[in-house]
């Protein structure tokens, strides 16, 4: 039986050497700030900061939200289409929002892992608490049905919920008797 060639492994253990010890001499830099923390990290995530400012570019359809020109449906439907546009833009987005209106409103002003801003963070339907209002200064039920879709409903004119004057971007399916 023949003995392997020594060289070789000589060869390849020296190299594995050489490259151990520049890296025990050389280690790499420390991550530049500003950058995602790893899940071993001790901080908390911070949530991400707003990048939309006043006259920032926002969607057209932000235009039509408190417009006289506009119906109230037409309204709901337009803030109903912002939600689920960038709903759809952060569907990879570990950050999605999923809850109350204040939430979604952040989100569509451009406090979003793309920075995408769909309203200007200074639209004068957004009210002092953070939250996307109908044209009678009521915040809009933003209401996530699943991961991939996310209702509106205004109050209407009485200012409460479920009751005929309600505005829906999606009615309920009619009962049939």
């Amino acid at each position: 039986m023949s003995r392997p060639p020594l060289r070789p492994l000589l060869a390849v253990a020296l190299l594995l050497g050489a490259a151990l010890w520049f890296r025990l001499r050389h280690p790499p830099p420390n991550p530049p700030t500003g950058t995602i923390p790893t899940a071993s990290a001790a901080a908390p995530l911070e949530p991400p900061r707003p990048v939309a400012r006043a006259g920032a570019p926002h969607h057209p359809l932000a235009d039509r939200i408190r417009n006289p020109e506009f119906d109230a449906r037409s309204e709901v439907l337009a803030v109903d289409e912002l939600v689920n546009l960038c709903l759809h833009a952060l569907r990879q987005s570990p950050r999605r929002p999923l809850g109350a209106n204040a939430e979604f409103t952040a989100v569509l002003t451009g406090t979003n892992s793309l920075g995408l801003a769909y309203l200007p963070p200074d639209h004068p339907a957004i009210n002092a608490a953070g939250e996307l209002c109908d044209r009678w200064g009521r915040p809009y039920l933003i209401h996530p049905v699943s991961a991939a879709r996310v209702d509106v409903r205004s109050a209407g004119e009485d200012g409460r919920f479920f009751t005929p004057d309600d505005i829906a971007a999606r009615e309920p399916p009619a009962q049939h008797p």
